[in-house]
């Protein structure tokens, strides 16, 4: 039978093995884009997220703070880890186009844009709101 090495030598020499306890931070799970009209002159770009910890866990009363057009909106969380933005836009806007500038959470763990999920409109490229994936549009519905 097989038995996992647990002898001192096992460790390279001058290795530091990786604390997990640091490893705590929150990130958007899910996240959900929807465009509608709002009559004939104003349009709504809807965006919905999803924010987990480190351990999967939605996280609660998160402040997600939103960039667009030279402006930042908020929102907080829900204990589900849900929260929704809504941008009304005038008609003669063809395009809006968002990034997540941060996520405060309310236990401290730090925002990792890195570890957010791969979405397919970021052509397989990486993570949604990452370094490589930064920013995304909602256009004008027709």
């Amino acid at each position: 039978t097989l038995q996992p090495n647990t002898s001192p030598s096992s460790a390279p020499t001058g290795s530091i093995a990786p604390t997990v306890e640091s490893d705590e931070f929150v990130r958007i799970s899910a996240f959900q884009p929807r465009r509608r009209k709002r009559g004939s002159k104003k349009w709504l770009a809807i965006l919905k997220f999803k924010v987990k910890d480190s351990i999967s866990k939605p996280v609660g009363k998160a402040i997600l703070a939103i960039g667009y057009d030279g402006k930042e909106k908020m929102c907080k969380s829900k204990n589900s880890g849900t929260c929704t933005i809504k941008i009304t836009s005038s008609s003669s806007v063809s395009s809006v186009s968002f990034t997540v500038n941060s996520i405060s959470s309310p236990n401290g763990e730090a925002y990792a844009r890195e570890r957010n999920i791969d979405q397919s409109w970021c052509s397989g490229s990486g993570p949604v709101f990452s370094s490589i994936c930064p920013s995304y549009t909602v256009n004008k519905p027709n």
